[in-house]
């Protein structure tokens, strides 16, 4: 969409010294307007346009306004009476503007945004009122405004030779088109050259299928005639599986029933043993033992040792304690022990 120029501005409430007006006459979008007081009530600004125009679309860049109204009127009435083309909108919340952050918002504002009836007429002067009503230290204004109207439509023939169906197109000559095409020819082309292929290829395969088939039964017959032949062989110079177990079950039964002197005298010997075994392990049974100056991981293994042997295992000594088995001497519980009458020994007797 074409943009609009400006031509001058024709008026202005205030205006920053460093921040003139005019500068919302540049193209540059950082240089700004902006009100000559902070906590102004409001800042307002009219531009002049080159010519009366339609509006299409607004951009406006803010530079710390809360609100922005846009109006048109034109030159020619002498009431100087405008019309609202965009109903006040807002670009900074109330935060924002107390903290003064996203102060330079930019916002474009289609054909929809715009006022039906006001849009559809030509207008040759804007005006923009700014509202800051939440900061009253902040010089506000605008960065840049820009005017959008609507692409015209040029009643202008053109030059190039275009028609459908000629035989040059500008510089270039086309092919003359020498078949003609009727209403439904093309997908009738398709629809049987999609039979004839589907046919020839079912053929195919359908042929295909027959011969693995026939490949098949061959291949069945003979490795049924050569297992066959092989199954008559091996039952002459083999026996059965069944026979082979039936004697196997045979001989280990006639084994078990013959015991050998060496497998008499085995267990005799383990007996035995076990019993010797067993007496060197309850070789502290009747011990009640209680441990002093020991820390884990030494403590369980002196503790798991003793209880192996058949000792029995006390937290702390008592009245069915018979051993102490300490580390140090001359300790509180040496001394408690050794008044009792109790044993104490080192860890060595274990």
């Amino acid at each position: 969409m074409p943009i609009l120029n400006f031509q001058h501005v024709r008026s202005f409430s205030s205006e920053d010294p460093n921040n003139p007006a005019d500068n919302l006459l540049s193209e540059d979008t950082f240089r700004k307007w902006t009100c000559a007081n902070a906590g102004e009530k409001q800042a307002s600004i009219v531009l002049q346009l080159e010519k009366a125009s339609l509006i299409n679309a607004v951009d406006v860049g803010n530079d710390g306004s809360a609100f922005v109204e846009v109006l048109v009127s034109r030159s020619g009435d002498d009431t100087d009476k405008y019309e609202v083309l965009l109903v006040t909108s807002s670009f900074m919340s109330p935060a924002d503007s107390k903290s003064w952050i996203n102060t330079n918002r930019v916002r474009m504002f289609g054909k929809e945004k715009l006022s039906k009836s006001v849009a559809g007429q030509k207008w040759d002067r804007l005006k923009l009122v700014c509202t800051q009503p939440y900061n009253k230290t902040e010089k506000y204004g605008l960065s840049f405004v820009k005017l959008h109207s609507p692409a015209e439509v040029s009643s202008e023939e053109p030059t190039d030779t275009t028609t459908i169906g000629a035989v040059t197109f500008g510089g270039f000559a086309l092919k003359e088109e020498t078949t003609t095409l009727s209403p439904g020819s093309l997908f009738l082309r398709r629809d049987k050259s999609d039979t004839t292929g589907a046919s020839s290829v079912a053929t195919a395969a359908a042929q295909a299928r027959m011969a693995s088939r026939e490949a098949e039964k061959e291949a069945d017959h003979m490795n049924s005639s050569a297992a066959s032949k092989n199954d008559q062989s091996h039952n002459k110079h083999k026996s059965s599986p069944l026979e082979k177990a039936v004697k196997m079950k045979d001989e280990v039964a006639m084994k078990r029933s013959v015991p050998s002197e060496d497998d008499s005298e085995v267990p005799k010997k383990k007996t035995k043993d076990s019993s010797k075994k067993d007496d060197q392990a309850k070789v502290l049974s009747g011990v009640t033992f209680a441990l002093s100056g020991f820390k884990n991981p030494y403590r369980a293994d002196l503790r798991d040792k003793a209880t192996d042997l058949g000792a029995r295992y006390a937290p702390d000594w008592g009245p069915s304690c018979t051993h102490l088995i300490c580390a140090f001497t001359n300790t509180p519980k040496f001394n408690q022990v050794k008044e009792a009458g109790g044993l104490i020994v080192r860890k060595e007797w274990i």
